[in-house]
């Protein structure tokens, strides 16, 4: 209904996907979603912005298997529906689909190449567990290649995915760098400079006036926040914790100083939603106290 206000449609919405991950394997309301995501032909398509606080669990329900015929009809209504996202909103969503395309991210496997390898040469063993979710990593991974791949068919966002690619690498090579042994005595006292040899130190404020980089919004957890990157301030502290996280500071168009965590060897999506949580219990609380 046009009378509800955004916090309430978002809710509606909320409980919609809800209703439907729970009765996925129904093709009335697979229709009905793929009916609201709108067409031309659509008379009162839902706004697809209201999905994005969902693209966490949206993204990760994703899966595509290359060997089978077809995907079901919630696997095609659910991959249209993140094309369709991943168009309108690219900064939103490029992020989770491109981690989901490494790969599990498991810390025990020497490369996510090198699994891959050992998982397309022996055969799938279902009642095994750990092989059970690598292959369940790579249908994820298969269906973000799609999405993706979609993506890049629009020119303006083929440079601006290649841009994020080069500072994703960035990401995840300093989260697993090791810092220097005696680092882990003092943790919060020292700052240590990246070293020439990263990648990171290529992307240090202030950026060539032609970086393709100078046009992406740095990636926070607020799609509220457009502020665009500008470049790494040199060096990261250690926060403590058993995988050592590092504080950096990336500087916005405006010359401010924007901070974020880099970990390494873990799962930062849970880390994800749990920051949609916190911005959701705010909102609330500044609405109404009691």
């Amino acid at each position: 209904s046009d009378s509800l206000s955004e916090s309430e449609k978002m809710a509606a919405v909320s409980r919609l996907c809800t209703i439907w991950f729970i009765n996925s394997e129904y093709s009335a309301i697979n229709d009905l979603i793929n009916n609201s995501i709108g067409t031309a032909a659509t008379k009162r398509p839902l706004p697809l912005h209201l999905f994005l606080p969902l693209i966490y669990q949206l993204a990760a329900r994703a899966s595509f298997d290359r060997s089978a015929a077809n995907p079901s009809h919630f696997q095609r209504t659910l991959l249209r529906l993140l094309v369709q996202l991943t168009l309108n909103f690219p900064f939103d969503c490029i992020y989770q689909l491109l981690a989901l395309r490494a790969g599990s991210g498991d810390p025990s496997s020497s490369s996510i190449s090198t699994k891959r390898r050992k998982l397309l040469n022996s055969p799938i063993d279902l009642d095994n567990e750990a092989t059970r979710k690598s292959s369940d990593a790579d249908l994820r991974a298969a269906a973000a290649s799609i999405i993706i791949d979609q993506s890049r068919k629009v020119p303006e966002l083929n440079s601006n995915i290649a841009a994020i690619e080069v500072m994703v690498d960035a990401y995840i090579e300093l989260a697993d760098t090791a810092p220097p042994e005696s680092s882990t005595k003092n943790t919060q006292s020292s700052r240590f400079d990246f070293g020439r040899e990263l990648k990171v130190s290529k992307l240090l404020h202030p950026l060539p006036l032609d970086s393709p980089l100078k046009q992406i919004p740095i990636p926070t957890c607020s799609s509220e926040e457009k502020q665009l990157f500008a470049g790494f301030i040199n060096g990261y502290r250690l926060c403590g914790g058993i995988n050592l996280p590092k504080q950096i500071y990336i500087f916005s168009e405006d010359r401010s100083p924007v901070s974020q965590l880099v970990k390494g060897k873990d799962d930062v999506r849970q880390d994800a939603v749990m920051e949609q949580v916190f911005l959701r219990v705010n909102r609330l609380l500044a609405s109404d106290s009691e």
